[in-house]
């Protein structure tokens, strides 16, 4: 059941992205993943938050290593493409703040992501594509004025 679900989680959300990103709307795929976000958050704020700040404080205390790239390359080999997909979610949601967009994006935490596995460049596949929907999104959520 669990893959049925995954496999139509799939479907739906690249048919939905495809047809926003065929036309760049970054701020309406914005909108669309940090609504999901906050939906994920308010079913599961209990097990997310905790995880969430988790990886927050420790990439704020990576940044303060001595090499702080090794570190980071070694937490990121940790992370699976589903918590990879729930980070980007929640990382978009009203939950998040600019500092955590910031380390994200220091760290280069979506480096590794499968586009088959976030279909958030709707159908297409290269990585490329990917990590520039990803930026775009970030983007979108620095220039959102709601996020602190």
């Amino acid at each position: 059941m669990t893959s049925k679900l995954h496999d139509m989680y799939r479907i739906i959300t690249a048919s939905i992205c495809n047809r926003i990103c065929t036309e760049k709307r970054y701020q309406q795929l914005y909108t669309f993943i940090r609504n999901i976000g906050d939906y994920l958050y308010g079913q599961y704020g209990q097990y997310l938050g905790q995880y969430h700040r988790n990886i927050y404080y420790l990439l704020d205390s990576i940044q303060n290593f001595k090499y702080p790239n090794d570190y980071s390359k070694i937490f990121r080999a940790q992370l699976s493409s589903d918590e990879l997909t729930v980070i980007l979610f929640n990382s978009m949601s009203s939950q998040s703040t600019l500092k955590t967009i910031s380390l994200l994006k220091k760290f280069d935490i979506f480096n590794n992501i499968i586009a088959l596995d976030l279909p958030i460049s709707g159908y297409d596949t290269e990585k490329d594509i990917v990590m520039q929907t990803i930026s775009s999104l970030f983007h979108e959520f620095i220039t959102d004025s709601t996020n602190k």
